[in-house]
């Protein structure tokens, strides 16, 4: 997301669907206190604002990716970092940026589960490096909306498209955990019911004690 508003001029805060989804209609940073995002203050903008000047000027992915995760008490700490990450995370909660990606996936039929059970492999979880380019525009549509499609009007710009397949990938990774963690309580419920069934069996092939 930092990378979005740093390399995209400022999306996806300028678009109006992404608006709507937040209810953040006058971007991150504006000079009218009382439109600042909810819960912050003008020292809050302020960090967060500096974060971003310096993490655009580490023009290497990895001096990015080093700024970014510095530790809190290090010399390369910024305050506006932790501010940002933690206004994400709860957006990310508020909004339902999972679920609307997911309600993509479902409405394009490819849900990575959908593409496991018709690939002749439903054991095997889909590769996202296949599939997920495949719906980027659609889920632009759905959390940018039409607007944000300025190649052709029909595809995403490249720093965009970047980004957001970074975000998909999330999802994609959350559901394979998510399958994961179902497959064992699965296979956990079986070998209690298999047990149960045994200790019964073997219950009723006990030789009886013969009565007085």
């Amino acid at each position: 997301m930092t990378n979005l508003y740093t390399d995209a001029n400022g999306a996806p805060w300028k678009y109006q669907r992404w608006k709507e989804i937040t209810n953040i209609h006058d971007g991150l940073f504006p000079e009218d206190d009382d439109r600042l995002p909810s819960n912050w203050t003008r020292r809050m903008s302020e960090d967060v604002k500096s974060y971003f000047t310096q993490y655009k000027g580490n023009f290497s992915e990895d001096g990015r990716q080093r700024f970014a995760q510095a530790r809190a008490g290090t010399s390369s700490e910024v305050l506006g970092r932790n501010i940002w990450q933690g206004f994400i995370g709860k957006l990310w909660k508020k909004c339902h940026i999972h679920d609307r990606i997911i309600a993509v996936m479902r409405s394009e039929n490819l849900h990575p589960i959908s593409i496991a059970q018709v690939s002749g492999t439903p054991d095997k979880w889909p590769s996202s490096e296949e599939w997920i380019p495949i719906i980027l525009e659609p889920v632009a549509v759905e959390l940018f909306g039409q607007e944000s499609l300025t190649v052709n009007d029909q595809y995403l710009d490249p720093d965009v498209r970047k980004v957001l397949r970074s975000l998909i990938q999330r999802t994609w990774t959350m559901l394979s955990r998510q399958n994961g963690e179902c497959k064992k309580k699965v296979e956990a419920l079986r070998a209690a019911a298999q047990a149960v069934i045994c200790k019964e069996a073997c219950g009723q092939n006990k030789p009886q004690k013969p009565t007085k």
